[in-house]
């Protein structure tokens, strides 16, 4: 016997699709759960743990207004005027998601000349003063072919489990990355992820991810 489908209240929806962005940190009032918000002239969703932000239009934002608590600055967080920096193909992170969820794994991306993206990964081992990181594909890690930013002038590192959620919550087989690039300390600013190349500003649903730097 099936089950019968849920019935979703308005908004419901998309605050479960942003809700893996969100701390799970109960303390942190303000970013524990998803809230609604009115940005660039639009309604959105948003989740957020500080270093990645998920964010969807919905027309219903206003039942998930927070007024409890001031919420996180959303929008200055995304770069609504950022330039296109090129594409992620999403199939050949399929395999990169085996690894067990402890591992400190990161994506490493430096400029199409440079050729030097690749995966780093780390295993820790033991805890306190005495832990130690094994490397088990070695410190220059395991290069890749999927990430095609044509556009990109500098190098960034992110963590491969905020771009799993950030390609998870886009949902298609090809990613667009967006970056404002005339900023200074360009390898610290935000990176937006879109499932067309459309402006960012026209995008209805967007993951923004804090970079880190190498």
């Amino acid at each position: 016997m099936r089950k019968p489908a849920r019935v979703w209240l308005p908004g419901e929806y998309e605050a479960e699709l942003v809700a893996p962005a969100v701390s799970g940190d109960t303390t942190r009032a303000h970013l524990c759960k998803p809230w609604g918000q009115l940005m660039n002239n639009r309604g959105f969703i948003c989740g957020t743990d500080g270093h990645r932000l998920h964010a969807i239009a919905c027309e219903d934002w206003k039942r998930y207004e927070r007024t409890d608590v001031r919420p996180p600055p959303a929008e200055q967080v995304i770069p609504w005027d950022a330039s296109w920096l090129g594409e992620i193909m999403v199939g050949g992170l399929e395999d990169a998601r085996a690894f067990p969820a402890r591992w400190d794994i990161g994506l490493e991306v430096s400029p199409p000349h440079e050729r030097k993206n690749r995966l780093c990964v780390a295993v820790p081992v033991g805890s306190g003063k005495k832990a130690k990181r094994l490397y088990p594909f070695g410190r220059d890690g395991v290069a890749v072919d999927y990430v095609k930013l044509e556009q990109l002038s500098f190098s960034f590192g992110i963590s491969l489990q905020y771009l799993l959620d950030a390609v998870d919550f886009v949902g298609t087989g090809t990613v667009h990355a967006w970056c404002t690039v005339e900023k200074r300390h360009q390898d610290l600013s935000p990176i937006a992820f879109t499932p067309t190349h459309d402006p960012l500003r026209d995008a209805k649903r967007l993951a923004v991810v804090m970079p880190r730097r190498i």
